[in-house]
């Protein structure tokens, strides 16, 4: 990615993005969950959209119906854990820069995490998580 492309991306981040973590239940995993850091980015213009996956490298595009006849559809990107891996480190934000550290840090601790059982970083995660929640909350904090 050049200068630009990351100037780009970091500025479609900042305003129409989302970083967070889901805890996604399952009966699968012993421990009954799994962690599934994303970023999100959503927007009307699908165009948009197409640029930035083509920037990270990857990303689902989903179309979401629109809430009544007047509204245009609604379209979401998902970037998940592997491409964020290469993204994150290389973008610079200004509103989601706390977010974006947190993240790096839930990522670098997945790295080393088993998901069959607890591992000692099951508490951090949560707290992580937690905090994304918090961040990601709209109104006064």
């Amino acid at each position: 990615m050049n200068d630009y492309d990351l100037g780009w991306l970091s500025a479609l981040i900042d305003g129409e993005g989302s970083i967070g973590m889901r805890k996604n239940h399952s009966a699968v995993h012993r421990r009954g969950f799994s962690w599934r850091p994303l970023l999100e980015i959503g927007n009307t213009d699908v165009n948009l959209l197409e640029a930035a996956t083509s920037i990270v490298g990857g990303g689902t595009i989903r179309r979401h119906k629109p809430k009544s006849e007047r509204c245009r559809p609604y379209y979401m990107v998902v970037i998940g854990a592997n491409l964020l891996r290469q993204v994150l480190p290389e973008i610079h934000l200004i509103t989601k820069e706390q977010h974006r550290l947190l993240l790096l840090e839930a990522l670098d601790l997945l790295a080393e995490h088993s998901s069959w059982g607890r591992t000692p970083h099951d508490i951090r995660l949560e707290e992580i998580y937690k905090e994304l929640r918090r961040l990601n909350r709209r109104g006064p904090r």
